[in-house]
């Protein structure tokens, strides 16, 4: 179950920088995770502590569940407390 769920979050993770046309280095630049961090989760060589999943699902304007694989994409077409994934644009983040 366990390498399941890594996979997921490494699936979901790799999709969401891939939909909002940003690069690892972006990503990891914008919220002050290194890009290594970022290439590694993207590709299940690790996994991100829960803060970082919490930046992470900040950043793409999801749910820490739907990175998790506990949601699906779905589930956020119909039940009205999910939404799609995209980055918050903000003037100022705290990131």
């Amino acid at each position: 179950m366990k390498k399941e769920v890594n996979n997921l979050f490494a699936e979901r993770l790799s999709e969401l920088i891939e939909e909002n046309n940003k690069t690892k280095r972006e990503v990891g630049r914008e919220t002050h995770i290194s890009a290594q961090s970022i290439s590694d989760w993207s590709t299940g060589k690790i996994q991100p502590t829960a803060e970082n999943i919490y930046v992470l699902a900040q950043y793409f304007n999801c749910t820490s569940d739907y990175l998790l694989g506990l949601t699906n994409e779905d589930e956020e077409k119909t039940n009205p407390k999910y939404h799609k994934c995209n980055i918050v644009a903000h003037g100022h983040n705290n990131f």
